[in-house]
């Protein structure tokens, strides 16, 4: 036997709970130290397994024959195990182990409620298969199996290789709109450069789709071209100011370019 099952619940069963007053936590880890030697020599549930003093002694760290044998006899008291001694030969056998032994199929194995009067429940393998389906599933293909057949069919976003890949996608509408609101073709190719540029350095926030690039870049002009009026408008000589004129001149034309801007900008909201 190459493994078994030890159930979370072990420690509940009434055979266990008496074990652990008689002997404590020492005695409980010491019992399963003892079936995982028993499965390791193969055992079947067919016949006793031999295993020699030595061995025992080693593996449950008990160095004295004598107090083995205790050992030994307190796991038979309480029915965990049945042995025999011959010398320092010992024949054991242990009912759980039988019946969790893993040449059955894991598909008709039945739970066993560890060492409690033998009792067993029905294992719920349909589950457990349909788990291991749609792991496969994941798996295999990155969609869970109950996943819809859109989500299989997503389409992957749509990426860029170069501006000037991007410029060739970009729809006839959106170019005209940019032409017409800002008026500057120098002003948007410069712009577009940079905003390439910097999404192709901070690629998190890289749109997904050439629907969010059209998105972006609107909000970039509109960011680039806003920045830059108030800048011209406070710098003497900006639109037909001289050193000459004055700070309430200049305030008044930076607020005649800031409402115009608006005006614009809530013109194209409404589609005007």
């Amino acid at each position: 036997m190459k493994w078994f099952k030890h159930f979370t619940n072990a420690s509940d069963s009434v055979k266990l709970n008496k074990l652990i007053d008689e002997l404590g936590i020492e005695g409980y880890g010491r019992y399963w130290l003892l079936l995982e030697l028993i499965a390791s020599e193969g055992y079947d549930g067919s016949e006793k397994v031999e295993i020699h003093f030595r061995k025992i002694s080693a593996k449950v760290q008990i160095k004295f024959s004598k107090k083995l044998g205790t050992f030994l006899q307190k796991l038979s008291d309480f029915s965990l195990i049945n042995y025999e001694v011959s010398g320092k030969v010992y024949k054991i056998e242990c009912p759980i182990l039988a019946e969790l032994q893993d040449k059955d199929s894991k598909y008709n194995r039945k739970r066993i409620v560890s060492n409690d009067q033998d009792t067993t429940l029905e294992e719920e393998e349909d589950i457990e298969e349909d788990k291991e389906l749609e792991t496969t599933n994941v798996v295999s293909s990155g969609v869970p199996a109950n996943a819809s057949p859109t989500a299989a069919k997503k389409p992957r976003p749509k990426t860029f290789e170069n501006l000037e890949d991007l410029k060739n996608h970009l729809p006839e509408t959106t170019t005209r709109r940019w032409l017409k609101l800002y008026e500057n073709s120098e002003f948007i190719e410069r712009e577009l450069v940079k905003a390439f540029g910097w999404y192709q350095d901070n690629r998190h926030r890289m749109p997904k789709s050439l629907q969010g690039w059209c998105k972006a870049l609107s909000s970039w002009l509109d960011r680039s071209w806003e920045k830059g009026r108030v800048r011209n408008a406070t710098l003497n000589g900006s639109q037909g100011f001289g050193q000459n004129s004055t700070p309430e001149e200049r305030a008044a034309e930076l607020a005649r370019q800031i409402q115009e801007y608006n005006d614009k900008k809530e013109k194209r909201r409404k589609g005007l």
